[in-house]
């Protein structure tokens, strides 16, 4: 099959106007015909037809937007650009060692959390439903209080309460 442009080209185009579009419409809140319109007349979809690599891949879907809006000889809205996160380019060692230091630095939510919210119970409707006392479901949940130390009794009953096993309690 022949096709019109390499086949690299089409998805970085359709992913830079894709980008502008959303921005221009979701972001600036243009009309979406107004704005497609500006960017024919504006020059720019005819710098995409030639594939000027400037546009391709040179620029995101922001930048494109915004660039439609100065040639059309409208101001440049005040509003931050958030189409990329900042390690988007980033090397994957510095990618790593960012998301290693990110990942320790946060707990995820405990074994209990997770179960209780899965039973779409509140902290208070599990203390009732188990007779352990508010308090110290809220200690296991902030991790406070561990608890794989507590007594297999209140885990029993946190168990039942939540119609699980002890051992889906206690934390890894």
């Amino acid at each position: 099959m022949t096709h019109a442009y390499d086949e690299k080209y089409l998805p970085l185009c359709q992913r830079v106007m894709g980008d502008m579009l959303d921005y221009a419409v979701n972001t600036l809140e243009y009309n979406l015909q107004k704005f497609f319109t500006m960017f024919l007349v504006s020059g720019i979809a005819r710098q995409f037809e030639i594939a000027n690599p400037t546009y391709v891949a040179g620029k995101n879907g922001c930048e494109v937007a915004k660039e439609v809006l100065v040639r059309s000889g409208l101001a440049l809205p005040d509003v931050e650009d958030v189409m990329y996160h900042p390690l988007h380019e980033a090397d994957i060692e510095k990618f790593v060692i960012t998301m290693e230091t990110y990942n320790n630095g946060t707990r995820r939510e405990t074994q209990l959390k997770r179960l209780r919210a899965y039973a779409k119970l509140s902290q208070q409707q599990l203390a009732d439903k188990s007779g352990v006392p508010l308090r110290q479901i809220q200690l296991f949940e902030q991790r406070q209080r561990d608890i794989n130390k507590t007594q297999a009794a209140t885990l029993l009953k946190l168990a039942r309460a939540l119609g699980c096993s002890c051992e889906q309690l206690v934390e890894p």
